[in-house]
């Protein structure tokens, strides 16, 4: 498994989330 992956999209939900809130 990729961990770099999972950071980048765990990144990009907490952006929108950021964004959301």
């Amino acid at each position: 498994m990729n961990k770099n992956l999972w950071r980048v999209i765990f990144n990009r939900a907490r952006g929108m989330l950021m964004v959301v809130a």
